[in-house]
C-alpha cells in the first residue's frame, strides 16, 4: 500500500541521518584525539625552523577537515530541526542510550572514569555550541514572522538532547561507580584538578578535558555578525 511505501522511504531517511550523524560523531572525536597532538606540537617551541613548518601545515589541514565536520553536524541538526516530525531528532539522540551499553558491568579505575567524565563534558559543550550556532544561522536567514515557531521548536530539542545527555549520563555513570565501588565523592576530585590546571596552566584545561578550540572558534568568528563588525572597526 501508498502508506507502507511511505513508511519505508521515511525509514530509510531517518536511518540515512542517523548513519550520518554517527559517523560525525567518531569523527570528530577522532579530530580531536588527533588535534590535541598536533596542536600540541606546533606550539613546542624546541624545534627547527623545517619542522615548525611541517607542523604548521598540518594544524592548518586538521583545523579544515575538523571545522567541516563540525558544520556538518550542524547542518544534520538543522535538518531534524526543520524536519515536519520530531522522530528525526528522537532518532539522532537515541545514539546517546549507546553510551550505557559501553558502561554496564566492564572494570573502569579512576582514570578511566576521569577520562569518561572529560569526555562528557566536552560532548555537553558541543551540543550547546551546535545549537546556538544552528540558532544564529536561522536567525540571520529568516524573516521576523518565523521567529516565534522557530523559537518555540529550537527551545523544545535543546531541552530534549539536554535532558536526554544528563539522563544518559547519570545512569551511566551509577552502573560504573556502583559495579567499580568508585566513591561519588571522586567528582570532587576530578573538579579539583581542573581547577588546579585553571590556576596555573589555563592552556593545559583544553587539552586535558579534550576539547580543541580552533575549529568551534573559527565558526564562531566566521559566522557572527558581531564579530565580523568589530574585525571590521579594529581595521
Amino acid at each position: 500500500s501508498s502508506a507502507t511505501q511511505v513508511g519505508r522511504i521515511r525509514f530509510s531517511r531517518h536511518l540515512q541521518v542517523y548513519f550520518l550523524f554517527n559517523v560525525i560523531i567518531v569523527l570528530d572525536r577522532l579530530g580531536s584525539m588527533f588535534g590535541a597532538d598536533l596542536v600540541g606540537r606546533a606550539l613546542n617551541p624546541r624545534r627547527d625552523f623545517a619542522a615548525f613548518i611541517l607542523d604548521t601545515i598540518a594544524c592548518v589541514a586538521y583545523a579544515i577537515v575538523h571545522i567541516a565536520i563540525l558544520y556538518l553536524q550542524i547542518i544534520t541538526i538543522n535538518v531534524a530541526v526543520n524536519s515536519n516530525r520530531g522522530e528525526l531528532i528522537i532518532v539522532l539522540t537515541s545514539n546517546n542510550f549507546s553510551e550505557i551499553k559501553g558502561g554496564v558491568l566492564k572494570k573502569f579505575s579512576v582514570i578511566n572514569l576521569f577520562q569518561i567524565s572529560m569526555g562528557d563534558v566536552v560532548e555537553r559543550f558541543q551540543t550547546m555550541f551546535t545549537i546556538m550556532a544552528l540558532v544564529v544561522h536561522q536567525l540571520i536567514a529568516m524573516d521576523g514572522s518565523d521567529v516565534l515557531e522557530f523559537g518555540q521548536r529550537i527551545t523544545l530539542v535543546a531541552l530534549w538532547m539536554m535532558c536526554t545527555e544528563s539522563m544518559v549520563d547519570w545512569i551511566k555513570h551509577g552502573f560504573i561507580n556502583r559495579f567499580n565501588n568508585i566513591s561519588p565523592r571522586v567528582y570532587h576530585d576530578f573538579a579539583v584538578v581542573l581547577s588546579y590546571d585553571y590556576i596555573n596552566n589555563r592552556s593545559n584545561i583544553a587539552r586535558r578535558i579534550g576539547l580543541i578550540p580552533l575549529p568551534i572558534v573559527t565558526i564562531v568568528t566566521s559566522d557572527n555578525p558581531l564579530c565580523e563588525v568589530a574585525l571590521r572597526s579594529a581595521l
